[in-house]
């Protein structure tokens, strides 16, 4: 019935206008010539001039045409009018145009105004590129927000965004660099700006710029428990999935108590920071063992040795009453189990120290060539590469995450304020290119703090291969996605449906408006055109799939492939990928030569001690096996050992230890700053801050 009295209200306002049009042309015909319409002899007249040569004068042509023309513009506008109203929304805020997605392209008009394209984001992070005619735009954000890309191997995402970036970001960056790419092509132009280029390469004997964790442990603080805890909690959950069980956390506690009192003690007699191959030499050294021992006397020697050392771990002055407490705390708790219990605890702390049993990770991380507080405050900008070959990253995983996540944690400690908002408390900001940071394991303080980090000048820039890759380390609802501002995408390999089908609704749904004709069937059939709007993905999960992949052409030239950048609130930008090596000015930066790392700086080996029982040699008052023999030897027992020793002929004597800082105090490392350290002399007794002399001590915990 509605729709009846559409048809019928369209045919009134037809026919009006049509005789609006004819009145209108006969009122000018009558102030032309005085027309009269009621007149039989005007009418007869008017057919006879139709009908001469000569036609209608001249004034009443154009009277005519001009009434035919505005007649059938008011025609048009009627019908448009009615088509409208016919396709109307008749309850809800979208249009019919919009009624199932209103999602389309970016033009170049949105690009610009996305302000990708402004002088101030020259030197900000690559996001995307634009061709616009002949000319290609490289895509940049320099924004606070964060950012999240989507990229598969070989898909050009390094040669695309993450070197056109590190060759034109101009703050303070760290760079997961597991290739070692990043540092080659980019290190040299960072360098020639005066940045300060920090290559941190645990694994390598080729020059690394030192970090010594335990350094950052602010000794006399407040937060030096604090520190601690959150070191030990990563050694001893490796991949950050949890204190899960009571052997966990307790090995947790124990080990937090043996790094504070160790990194206490080497600074209180040694006058050095501790080191984590310290703490591992300190919860591993063996006692000595005498000759013959059987399995029950080993049993109670280790289990004698291990409480004497925790007795001597609570009677050592630390310098601060509350120190003193939390280790008397930690030891009373491992005091109070029993041996099984003990050793099940102690088993727990010490595992996730066998990294730095290697001698290069050790000398690495010995001590520290620049601290956390020379990224963001130092009075130049700094690089820092963090490598690692594929083939360590497994082994070197807890490392990374104690590094990061003592950065993270550091510079967002604290925010200042005045005049009622807030101020920057840092002279460079700090973008962390993590190129494929799930494999280096779970980051809590970077899955936890993505939501507030911006805040304290830091700028997230993650790269994933696929979703998949990053819901197995950190769960489905990660909350990497929603709090990263800017997107972008590649195209997903084959077999990637659901992240083909994740770009797809990122992308989202637009509406496709449809033109049909109908023909009713029998004699006198009408046909009937109409309008159908029918919704679909802007980007459907096969073309996503589809989306054009970087290419090398048989010429050797290489063609961009396609790149999907997504910013909030925004239409998506369908873009062309900016190669660094297309552009003159990078491709000058990227051939200047990266400067050389420090040299490589080997830990000095602890000096050997008499042997326990040897028959030409004193037994020690309180002496131990050397904790590494200097020098390889062969399969037969040492000069002046027993043939029947246990250890006789092995050259790992007594293993888990690891060489001596170079940078030491005069004791040797076998007990990190303890009194029973060995130089070349004889042992000289230390005093402690109350000038009270100790003993020296001998045995570890087995």
């Amino acid at each position: 019935m509605m729709a009846l009295s559409e048809r019928l209200l369209e045919r009134l306002l037809l026919a009006g206008a049509a005789l609006l049009a004819l009145g209108c042309l006969w009122g000018l015909w009558w102030w032309q010539i005085g027309f009269d319409p009621r007149d039989v002899q005007w009418w007869k007249w008017l057919i006879a001039s139709l009908l001469h040569p000569a036609g209608l004068p001249q004034p009443m042509v154009w009277a005519a045409q001009g009434c035919l023309i505005g007649g059938l513009v008011l025609l048009l506008a009627i019908a448009l009018i009615m088509r409208q109203a016919r396709n109307r929304t008749l309850h809800g805020a979208f249009g019919s145009k919009d009624l199932h997605g209103s999602a389309r392209w970016a033009t170049f008009k949105d690009v610009k105004h996305s302000r990708l394209l402004s002088k101030k984001a020259q030197t900000g992070a690559v996001v995307g590129g634009w061709k616009q005619g002949k000319t290609h735009h490289q895509l940049r954000h320099i924004g606070p927000e964060h950012v999240m890309c989507f990229a598969p191997t070989r898909s050009g995402k390094g040669v695309s965004l993450i070197l056109p970036t590190l060759l034109s970001w101009q703050d303070s960056v760290i760079v997961l660099d597991i290739k070692g790419e990043n540092h080659a092509l980019t290190a040299g132009w960072r360098a020639s700006l005066g940045h300060r280029i920090l290559k941190f390469d645990p694994t390598s004997t080729e020059g690394c710029s030192r970090y010594n964790p335990l350094a950052e442990i602010r000794i006399g603080s407040g937060r030096d428990i604090a520190d601690c805890q959150n070191i030990a909690s990563i050694i001893v959950d490796p991949d950050g999935k949890g204190l899960s069980d009571h052997w966990m956390k307790e090995g947790w506690s124990w080990l937090t108590t043996s790094i504070l009192h160790v990194v206490y003690r080497v600074h209180l007699t040694d006058k050095r920071r501790a080191n984590l191959a310290d703490v591992r030499r300190f919860l591993s050294k063996v006692p000595p063992l005498p000759v013959n021992t059987g399995e029950e006397d080993l049993a109670a020697l280790f289990s004698a040795d291990f409480e004497k050392l925790l007795k001597e771990m609570a009677t050592f002055k630390h310098g601060d009453p509350v120190i003193d407490d939390a280790v008397r705390t930690g030891i009373g708790g491992m005091l109070k189990k029993v041996h099984t219990e003990r050793s099940g605890v102690h088993s727990s702390a010490v595992n996730g120290l066998g990294l730095w049993a290697d001698p290069i990770i050790a000398a690495n991380t010995g001590a520290s060539d620049w601290t956390v507080e020379d990224l963001m405050n130092g009075d130049d900008p700094a690089a820092l590469y963090l490598m690692v070959p594929p083939s360590d990253i497994a082994r070197t995983r807890p490392l990374m995450r104690i590094v990061l996540t003592q950065i993270i944690g550091r510079q967002t400690e604290k925010m200042e304020f005045k005049g009622g908002k807030s101020v920057k408390s840092y002279r460079h900001r700090l973008l962390l290119m993590l190129d494929e940071f799930p494999a280096i394991g779970k980051i809590d303080v970077l899955q936890k703090g993505i939501t507030f980090v911006a805040g304290y000048g830091l700028k997230l820039f993650l790269i994933i291969q696929n979703t998949g890759q990053l819901e197995a380390v950190y769960g489905k609802n990660n909350g990497f996605m929603a709090n990263c501002n800017v997107r972008i995408a590649f195209a997903p390999n084959e077999g990637a449906d659901s992240d083909a089908e994740m770009v797809s609704k990122l992308v989202g749904k637009t509406t496709i408006v449809q033109s049909r004709r109908s023909a009713s069937d029998g004699k006198g059939g009408r046909m009937s055109d109409s309008l159908q709007e029918t919704g679909r993905a802007l980007l459907t999960p096969d073309e996503a799939g589809r989306l054009r992949a970087i290419q090398e052409n048989d010429d050797g030239t290489v063609t961009p492939g396609e790149v999907l950048t997504l910013l909030t609130g925004r239409p998506p930008i369908r873009g062309t990928q900016y190669l660094y090596f297309q552009d003159k000015t990078l491709l000058e930066r990227a051939q200047m030569p990266a400067p050389a790392a420090p040299p490589f700086k080997p830990l000095a080996l602890p000096k050997e001690e008499p042997h326990a029982h040897s028959p030409d040699r004193p037994l020690p008052h309180r002496g131990r096996p050397s904790a590494r023999p200097t020098g390889p030897r062969p399969g037969g027992p040492r000069p002046g050992q027993p043939a029947g020793h246990r250890l006789a002929g092995r050259p790992d004597a007594v293993a888990d230890a690891a060489p001596r800082p170079a940078s030491g105090g005069s004791g040797g490392p076998d007990r990190p700053g303890g009194d029973g350290d060995r130089g070349p002399g004889p042992v000289v007794r230390r005093a402690d801050p109350g000038g009270r002399p100790h003993q020296p001590a001998g045995r570890r915990p087995g």
